[in-house]
C-alpha cells in the first residue's frame, strides 16, 4: 500500500474497502503531487473516491443529497474519515442541532431519522400543526430529495404512516407515504415493489453480499403482499415467477459459492455460527457489555418484517438494524442452531449432529473459551412465547452477563399450519400483537442487555395437498 501510495497516509488507506482502490488509484495518479498529513488525505478520500466535498455541503438538502446517495447505495466508509467529514460539517451552525454522529455513518439510523421526520413534513405541508418550527423541518419535497422518497416508501427503508393530514394529501405525490384508511393504493405499490425486485435478482456469478441484500428486498414484497393484497391473483403470479427465478439462480449459486462461506470472518455475521463469534468481538471490545441472543425456531425472513411493523406500533421509539446470515445446510435444528450456540461449523459437534441436547453446553463453553466465567451465562430453550413468567422467573438478569434464549413458538405454529403461508403470517401476527417480544426485549434492555434476534432456519410452503409447510 506504501509502495503504491506514498504521498498518502497508510493509517487512512488501510481502512478502505478493497472495491475502492481502483478508484483511489486514479484519483491518485491524477491529482496527487505532495505528501498529505492524516486529515489531508481524508479529505482527499472523501473528495476523490467519494464524491464528497464537505465545503460546498451549505444548506440542508445539500447534507441530505450526500447522505441520501450514500446510504441508498450502502456505501460504507471508514469511522475515521467519518470523524473527520463530521468535523468539518460541525463549522456549519446550519447542522448544529443535527445528530450527525449517529446519522452520517450509521444507515439504520438515517433512516430511522428520516422516518420520525416525515410526519412534521406532512404537517406543514397539510396546514396541520407542527411540532417543530418550519427551519427544522426536512424539506423531503426538494427535488434534490423527493427523487429518492418513492425508492425509500416502496422499497422498505421507510415506512407509510397514516394519512391523518387530509385528504387532499393523498392527491400528491406524498401519497406514496400514506396509508389511508381503504388502502386502496397499497396492491400498486406492492406490484411496483414486486418489478423491482425481479430486476435484482443476482446471478451465478454475484457476490454473497448481493444474496444478503436481495433476501432482505424479497422478504419486504413477501411481508407487503400477504399483509395488504393476499388476494390479488396478478401480484400473485407475479411472485411465484420471481419466486421459480430466484430459486434457480440461488441454487447455482450455491453449488458454486456455498461452500467457502464458513471460513469468512465475523465482522459481520455471514452465516449463522459467526453470530456468537460476533457477539464475543464486542464483548472483547468492551469486557463491561452485556449481550442476549435471542433465537426465533423456525421464524422466515418475511415473517420477521411482519413481526417488526407490529413491534413498532406498539413502541414507536423501538429501531433495528437488520442483516440476513445463511444457514447452515441441510436447514436442520439439530444442524444449523446447534451451530449458533456452538460458535463453529457443524464438523465440530458431529457427536450430537442429530440431537439439540447439547446446545446449553456448547453455548457455555464457547463463552469460557472467551473468558466469560459460566456462572455469569445462561441458556434457557423451550419457551413458548405465551407467558412472560417462563422467562422472568429465576433469572438473575442483573448477573447475567450472556443470555441466550430459543423461542419455539414460530417453529410449532408452522408444524401444525394447514393454511399456507398466509395463515402462517396471520398466526404469527397474532402471536406477535400479544406483546410477549416487545415485554422480553424491554425486560432486556432495562437490564443494559444488547440484543440480537434471529433464526435457525426459516420454512416455506409445500405445494403437495398433505403437507403445507417445510424447512427452509
Amino acid at each position: 500500500m506504501t509502495d503504491l501510495f506514498p504521498n498518502l497516509s497508510y493509517n487512512v488507506i488501510s481502512e478502505l474497502e478493497p472495491r475502492f482502490y481502483d478508484d483511489l488509484f486514479e484519483a491518485y495518479i491524477e491529482h496527487s503531487s505532495e505528501r498529505l498529513s492524516e486529515n489531508s488525505t481524508k479529505d482527499f478520500i472523501l473528495r476523490h473516491v467519494f464524491g464528497i466535498a464537505p465545503e460546498l455541503i451549505k444548506k440542508v438538502p445539500d447534507l441530505l443529497k450526500v447522505l441520501l446517495n450514500r446510504h441508498y447505495r450502502k456505501i460504507v466508509i471508514s469511522e475515521n474519515i467519518d470523524a473527520r467529514f463530521i468535523q468539518l460539517l460541525r463549522k456549519n451552525k446550519v447542522f448544529g442541532s443535527w445528530p450527525l454522529e449517529s446519522i452520517v455513518g450509521d444507515r439504520h439510523r438515517f433512516f430511522s431519522f428520516l422516518q420520525d421526520c416525515w410526519p412534521d413534513y406532512l404537517r406543514s405541508i397539510s396546514g396541520t400543526q407542527s411540532k417543530k418550527n418550519i427551519g427544522e423541518i426536512i424539506p423531503f419535497g426538494h427535488d434534490d430529495i423527493r427523487v429518492y422518497i418513492d425508492n425509500l416508501f416502496i422499497e422498505g427503508y421507510l415506512e407509510p404512516v397514516s394519512n391523518d393530514y387530509g385528504k387532499n394529501l393523498s392527491q400528491t405525490w406524498v401519497k406514496v407515504g400514506l396509508i389511508d384508511g381503504d388502502q386502496k393504493q397499497e396492491p400498486g405499490r406492492v406490484s411496483e415493489l414486486a418489478s423491482r425486485v425481479k430486476k435484482s435478482i443476482p446471478c451465478k456469478t454475484s457476490r454473497y453480499q448481493d444474496w444478503i441484500e436481495y433476501s432482505l428486498k424479497y422478504a419486504h414484497l413477501l411481508s407487503q403482499h400477504f399483509e395488504y393484497c393476499n388476494n390479488d391473483s396478478c401480484l400473485k403470479t407475479q411472485i411465484d415467477e420471481i419466486r421459480t427465478r430466484s430459486n434457480a439462480q440461488f441454487l447455482d449459486w450455491t453449488m458454486d459459492r456455498y461452500s467457502g462461506l464458513h471460513n469468512l470472518p465475523s465482522i459481520s455475521p455471514v452465516m449463522v455460527h459467526h453470530i456468537s463469534r460476533f457477539m464475543a468481538r464486542q464483548v472483547r471490545s468492551d469486557n463491561s457489555l452485556k449481550h442476549a441472543l435471542i433465537v426465533i425456531d423456525g421464524l422466515s425472513l418475511d415473517q420477521w418484517f411482519t413481526i417488526r411493523r407490529i413491534l413498532k406500533k406498539q413502541d414507536s421509539n423501538i429501531t433495528f438494524k437488520e442483516s440476513a446470515a445463511f444457514a447452515w445446510i441441510p436447514t436442520l435444528t439439530s444442524v444449523s442452531r446447534q451451530a449458533i450456540f456452538a460458535g463453529k461449523a457443524p464438523m465440530y459437534f458431529s457427536d450430537s449432529i442429530a440431537t439439540t441436547n447439547k446446545e446449553s453446553e456448547l453455548w457455555q463453553n464457547f463463552w469460557k473459551n472467551n473468558g466469560i466465567n459460566s456462572r455469569y451465562v445462561i441458556y434457557q430453550k423451550g419457551i413458548d412465547g405465551n407467558n412472560f413468567n417462563e422467562i422472568s422467573s429465576g433469572i438473575d438478569f442483573e448477573n447475567t452477563r450472556i443470555a441466550g434464549f430459543v423461542l419455539t413458538k414460530i417453529d410449532k405454529i408452522m408444524h401444525g399450519m394447514q393454511l399456507g403461508t398466509a395463515g402462517m403470517h396471520n398466526m404469527i401476527r397474532q402471536w406477535a400483537e400479544g406483546g410477549f417480544l416487545l415485554k422480553l426485549f424491554n425486560e432486556l434492555l432495562s437490564n443494559g442487555f444488547s440484543i440480537i434476534l434471529t433464526s435457525d432456519h426459516g420454512n416455506i410452503e409445500d405445494q403437495t395437498p398433505k403437507w403445507r409447510t417445510s424447512h427452509t
